[in-house]
């Protein structure tokens, strides 16, 4: 191996495994046969074929033996690579997460590197540099608390025709099994890319990084859910602006915490901001929550996506979303099932979240209720007047027919003259009467 590994292309690659051999996929179009080289010891697998090179490290102990065997497809491209297991029969864990493979672990790393950035675009916290993180909450909520809208959070609940479709909507998530999850090319070409890290963290942090893993999903799942799962030019924005994590570089050490935050900002600043819609994107969060790692890393992959097609959002994919893309592929799903329970049990009410919902939707009905009261009775008036109007035409109509036949009865008779006079003469005073009726009801509508 003349060349410079570090100057070689890593190829895409899959892993499949049976009973006795473990399977590798490597798609190489551009190899030199010739120069093909593989090589197999205990958890050791390194595929050399100019211009790639790929070493892996296996979760358990491969050897070369006479089951052992390769092809290569030159149409598609495609080398596959049959080796033996030592132990016939043992499961070889996590073959799907692509980048755990790739390295050895045992490197610490920086989980805080220097990146220059416009603060403003990316951060609500005004100083991030100088403000500590015990601020950090604190400034938020006063925040949140400024920019949360009365007249949008109340046009939302009273007449918005896009909740009910929002709420009804299923996501891809919903009933799907562990076992049906699977990595597009894409999402594996991003795990190619990958560091291989192995974070060290005590018990504290490690707590705090699970917790941030929920406050991301809120903001994916509310992005998700609200664009019925087809993302939009403001995805990256939206993911970003819920995300307290992203927005506040806040760290978490309750979960309530992280469910406050997660309602408190989807109903200060996003398109639709409901109640109902915040409540359900968290049932939302609880699923993908226990669906495991792998379901989480497709969110956060799909996160990274939408990031580096946002300037300068591609940042935070530098300074978070990397390193929790290769931090949930070494995740436990026990605890993620275990926040996943606990998330579902987590009860939060309007009075909670500190915004006077409840009195702010009490005066918005006692309006509406005025509102409705004035219509019906408006309504109402028209009603009556429009039925007064009737009869004093079938009066007046009533009136005309009598002074015809009192005319025909002249030519006849002229004692029928007397009659007719006294007939529209009576005609004449109900028709006053009436007037005088309909004068006395706009008395009482107008009081």
């Amino acid at each position: 191996m003349v060349q410079d590994i570090n100057k070689m292309l890593t190829p895409r690659f899959e892993l499949s495994q049976t009973d006795s051999l473990l399977t590798v996929i490597i798609y190489a179009p551009y190899t030199n046969i010739a120069e093909t080289e593989v090589f197999v010891e205990e958890n050791q697998f390194i595929f050399y074929s100019s211009p790639y090179y790929l070493r892996l490290h296996l979760p358990g102990l491969v050897e070369e033996s006479r089951d052992s065997h390769g092809s290569y497809s030159a149409d598609e491209g495609k080398f596959v690579i049959n080796v033996s297991k030592v132990t016939p029969g043992q499961n070889f864990p996590d073959l799907d997460l692509l980048t755990s493979l790739l390295s050895p672990p045992g490197k610490k790393v920086d989980i805080s590197p220097g990146i220059q950035y416009e603060s403003s675009e990316l951060l609500d916290l005004p100083s991030p540099d100088t403000t500590p993180a015990s601020y950090r909450s604190s400034l938020r909520i006063q925040r949140e608390q400024e920019d949360f809208n009365e007249d949008h959070y109340l046009a939302d609940l009273m007449d918005n025709p896009d909740i009910p479709a929002l709420l009804a909507y299923k996501t891809p998530w919903n009933g799907q099994k562990v076992d049906e999850i699977n990595f597009t090319v894409a999402e594996q070409d991003t795990m190619k890319e990958l560091p291989n890290r192995e974070f060290l963290l005590d018990k504290e942090v490690n707590k705090m990084i699970y917790l941030g893993v929920v406050d991301l999903l809120a903001g994916y799942c509310y992005n998700h859910r609200s664009t019925l799962g087809e993302n939009t030019s403001e995805s990256a924005w939206t993911i970003n602006k819920l995300s307290a994590t992203l927005c506040w570089l806040e760290c978490f050490s309750n979960l309530r915490v992280v469910v406050l935050a997660a309602i408190r900002r989807s109903l200060c600043y996003p398109l639709h901001r409901h109640w109902d819609l915040s409540v359900k994107v968290l049932e939302d969060v609880v699923q993908v929550l226990r669906l495991g790692k792998k379901q989480v890393l497709k969110c956060l992959l799909e996160v990274h996506s939408l990031f580096n097609s946002s300037e300068p959002r591609y940042l935070l994919n530098q300074l978070y979303i990397r390193d929790y893309c290769v931090w949930i592929q070494q995740a436990s799903n026990y605890k993620l099932a275990s926040i996943a329970d606990a998330l579902s049990k987590t009860t939060v009410d309007k009075d909670d979240v500190g915004l006077e919902l409840l009195e702010l939707e009490h005066a918005a009905q006692l309006v509406l209720g005025e509102e409705t009261s004035k219509h019906s009775v408006a309504e109402l008036s028209n009603t009556l007047t429009g039925l007064c109007l009737s009869n004093n035409l079938a009066d007046s109509s009533s009136s005309v027919s009598h002074n015809q036949i009192s005319a025909l009865c002249q030519e006849n008779d002229s004692s029928s003259s007397s009659d007719s006079d006294s007939d529209s003469t009576s005609d004449s005073s109900d028709s006053s009467s009436l007037d005088s009726d309909d004068f006395s009801f706009d008395e009482i509508v107008a009081s």
